[in-house]
Order: C-alpha cells, then structure tokens, then sequence
C-alpha cells in the first residue's frame, strides 16, 4: 500500500472509490425507507435494536444496533458505526470516508455532535487492520441487502429508489452483489 493511502487511511483505487461512495448513499437511503415500511420497520425484524434519545421538542435520529458475536453495527441518519474486533470506525452519511473513532460511545447518540473524534488511519498495520474490519461492515451489510431482497424481491428496492428525490441517473441495481464486491477489491 501506498504512502497516500496511508495517509487518507483509504485504499480503494478512485473508481472503485466514486462506486462506493454512490452504494453508500443508495444504501443510506434504503435504510430509511426500510425503517417506514408498511408491514414493520425492517430493521428491527432483521434483528436491530432501536433506541429513541432525543429529548422532547428537539430533533434528532433514532439509533439501530445490530450486535453480533464478533462485531457491532449502529445506525443514525447522520451515518454509521461498525465495531470489529479491534478497531472502531465512522462512516459520516454523506461521503464513504471511513475513519477511526478514539472510542466508542455509550448508547444514547441522536445527533453527530454526540459522536466521539475520529481520525485517519497512522501506518501500514493499522491500515491492514482498517481494511479487515470494514471489509467485514461490508459483509454485514450485504447480508442485509441479500436478506431484504429474499424477503421482499428487487422491485421493493427499485420502488424504495423511485421515492429518493436526489437520487442519480445511474443506481446500483444488487445492492448485496455491490458491497462484496467493495471486499475484493
């Protein structure tokens, strides 16, 4: 890996990078639509907890976590946090510039502000570690891509995208293919 990599703690090559950035964005999207759908909230049937912090009168996003054996996931509508084995890292909503958080927060997070500082990744073993740990959010959440289209079939994600008002000419079509394809490269 390159020194400039190192440096932006980011390794993908900038077309695979411009890909991730839009499968991000769509992916946001579709969780937002998927916390809304007309049969229950997909997340929590997935397995996700919700926790409502926001105090009364102020605005504010509800925070899902997925725990799992070897790593936790947690959602806002401001961005994510995936905690691996032994790193933790933020992906703010709109870019797919992952970095690493200096700790993890206690539950109860509603706005970004609440979120701890984060940094670039420091040196060529941390940088291996970074990439392991978010080829692994990566699998976690094509899992719940593959899971989504199991259950409701692509036309549900093509009608979620319908709804999506800033949405680009060009969409991602398999969502679940798209993020393992983010762990080869």
């Amino acid at each position: 890996m390159n020194e400039m990599a190192v440096r932006q703690g980011f390794w993908l090559p900038p077309k695979l990078r411009s890909t991730a950035q839009l499968l991000y964005a769509q992916q946001m999207w579709a969780w937002g639509q998927d916390v809304k759908h007309p049969a229950g909230n997909l997340l929590l049937a997935y397995g996700f907890s919700r926790q409502r912090s926001v105090p009364t009168g102020q605005g504010g996003s509800s925070e899902y976590c997925l725990q799992l054996a070897s790593a936790e996931l947690r959602l806002w509508s401001f961005g994510l946090l995936l905690k691996g084995p032994q790193l933790k890292i933020i992906l703010p909503r709109h870019h797919f510039r992952p970095r690493l958080l200096s700790n993890w927060p206690d539950s109860g997070v509603w706005k970004p502000g609440q979120l701890p500082e984060s940094r670039a990744v420091k040196g060529e073993q941390e940088l291996l570690l970074f990439k392991q740990e978010l080829q692994m959010g990566c699998e976690l959440i094509s899992r719940y891509e593959h899971w989504v289209n199991q259950r409701l079939g692509y036309a549900y994600r093509q009608a979620c995208f319908s709804r999506w008002p800033q949405r680009p000419r060009e969409l991602i079509q398999d969502m679940s293919e798209q993020w393992l394809s983010l762990l080869r490269a």
